[in-house]
């Protein structure tokens, strides 16, 4: 039995989700010559959770990269350089005021942003990882050179490709909605052949669309409803592990130093940051540039996921705010309106 753990939690449409999909499934294995173990994506309460195996990802995965990267240092230089030139490509289409109301266009504009970010992908997985890899290793064997990791920390604090891929495709799906009338909910549930059926037929199947707004899981490139869910990874042989223990006191890592005493916000959406109030704690299962609004305003930061490089920890250090990274279960262990400390000094948050 593969155990497959949570490592992402986000708010993004299927048709974005087909992008993580092929990541494992085409981009990387074609690339980097080696076989990937596909994850699990699951959509429920409005957000995407990214389930992969632990094995692979974080004892497999890091050795065979290490071990490629030696041995093939100028492809590795050869994707960071198209990595940063589709990073660019992609602000570049954010930052833009075209507006868009053909469905043809509009469809092609998302195909072409997708295809960008298949182009970015290979160089996009050490950016993203390798110092998060370093971290789980360290003590054991030195995977990366110290010179190469401050170089993929350098990339990741500039690095919004997935956010802004992300925010590209909900702006694109509603425009559509605006050009075709079917509802940007709708749309968000649907793949991109799918819509390629809408926009070159007129064809939408509402019905199979409503039935997934009440959630499924994206797995070897099928759509499974969530009551079918179980049979599936048991025939699979796949395991989720989520952390179960919801104490009034939670351990992660500190990343920014500090002692605060506040009311939480659980913040998964995008939805909610309006809700936020200046001086309360920020209780999400990772930061991203989008949350920018909402930490700016936080006297604390407490996530479920991440590393010393990832998002929170670098935004609380420039911020000087106290911050509590990879707690696993922070947004399940606390609720809105709870008066919660942490303890950025020991990485222990506590409701009091």
């Amino acid at each position: 039995m593969d155990v497959f753990t949570k490592v992402q939690t986000r708010e993004t449409p299927l048709a974005f989700s087909e992008f993580w999909h092929d990541l494992y499934s085409d981009i990387f294995p074609n690339f980097f010559n080696f076989p990937f173990v596909e994850p699990v994506l699951i959509y429920r309460n409005g957000v995407t959770e990214h389930w992969r195996s632990e094995e692979f990802f974080f004892k497999i995965l890091p050795e065979r990269f290490a071990l490629w990267a030696k041995k093939h240092p100028s492809r590795l230089n050869a994707a960071l350089r198209q990595y940063r030139a589709e990073v660019k490509k992609i602000k570049a289409l954010k930052r833009s005021s075209r507006v868009l109301s053909d469905p043809k266009r509009i469809l092609s504009a998302l195909k072409k942003m997708h295809y960008s970010m298949r182009r970015a992908a290979p160089g996009m997985l050490p950016v993203s990882w390798a110092g998060r890899w370093s971290e789980v290793y360290a003590g054991s064997r030195q995977l990366f050179t110290t010179a190469f990791l401050r170089k993929m920390d350098a990339l990741r604090k500039i690095d919004t490709m997935t956010e802004d891929g992300a925010a590209l495709t909900l702006r694109y799906l509603t425009a559509l909605a605006r050009a075709t009338s079917i509802s940007k909910n709708a749309l968000s549930m649907g793949l991109i052949e799918e819509l390629g059926s809408l926009v070159e037929e007129g064809d939408f199947n509402i019905k199979e669309i409503k039935k997934r707004e009440k959630g499924y899981a994206y797995l070897y490139g099928s759509i499974v409803p969530l009551p079918q869910l179980a049979r599936e990874l048991r025939k699979r042989k796949i395991k989720l592990e989520e952390a179960r223990s919801v104490k009034k006191t939670i351990t992660g890592r500190a990343a920014f130093p500090g002692t605060v005493q506040g009311i939480a916000r659980i913040v998964m959406r995008r939805s909610q940051f309006s809700s936020f109030k200046k001086g309360e704690i920020v209780i999400a299962p990772m930061t991203t540039p989008a949350y920018l609004p909402v930490v700016c305003r936080a006297s604390a930061i407490v996530t479920d996921e991440g590393g010393l490089t990832c998002h929170a920890a670098i935004i609380a250090r420039e911020l000087g705010v106290p911050c509590v990274i990879g707690t696993k279960i922070a947004t399940r262990a606390f609720k809105d309106g709870d008066r919660v400390e942490v303890d950025a000094e020991k990485g222990v948050v506590r409701k009091i």
